[in-house]
């Protein structure tokens, strides 16, 4: 298996964990527009939510190859195919981007949710102070997970520098089988 199927499926997954978030959306958003009446405004703003949630599997699912593409996630890797016997610092860097992936695309949902959130409270309940922290912990969590993506090698040898320094006795038998 080559690392850009690999990368393939694994976008491919979390574009259907993105359909939860994406369902779970769509279902608030019906609940308030059915009984709350909101206005124009804020109907404009939750289709534009809607369409974002929608958009991000329909990426992740559809266009995981663009995806791949623009992020350049196979490059870096000193292997283009994926074996059972693979070395520990590809298999790291696949589990940075994989750890990393998963952190932006869960988060990028609830980012879209928080800032439809403080607008609402700017603009409709008249608040002058909206509590931003959610927010500015939700892009800190998307940046990190944008971080190991793009830094995926120097964090893999990272790990392998810790492993090298530390080698137990009974770690032999491992680099026989690389």
């Amino acid at each position: 298996m080559s690392l850009r199927t690999l990368f393939s499926i694994v976008l491919k997954i979390l574009g259907l964990l993105l359909i939860k978030d994406f369902l779970l959306a769509v279902f608030q958003i019906l609940i308030v527009v059915f009984t709350m009446s909101p206005s124009l405004e804020t109907c404009v703003l939750y289709a534009v939510v809607t369409v974002i949630n929608g958009l991000l599997p329909y990426l992740f699912i559809f266009k995981s190859e663009l995806i791949i593409n623009v992020l350049k996630l196979d490059g870096g890797f000193d292997e283009d195919t994926i074996a059972l016997n693979m070395h520990r610092s590809t298999m790291f860097g696949l589990c940075v981007i994989i750890v990393g992936g998963y952190m932006v695309a869960s988060e990028v949902p609830v980012l879209v949710r928080l800032v439809f959130v403080i607008y609402q409270e700017k603009n409709e309940l008249s608040a002058t102070n909206p509590n931003v922290g959610y927010l500015l912990l939700s892009v800190a969590k998307i940046f990190v997970g944008l971080i190991l993506m793009g830094f995926q090698r120097p964090i893999a040898n990272l790990l392998e520098i810790n492993r090298r320094h530390n080698t137990p006795a009974f770690d032999d038998e491992d680099e026989e089988a690389e």
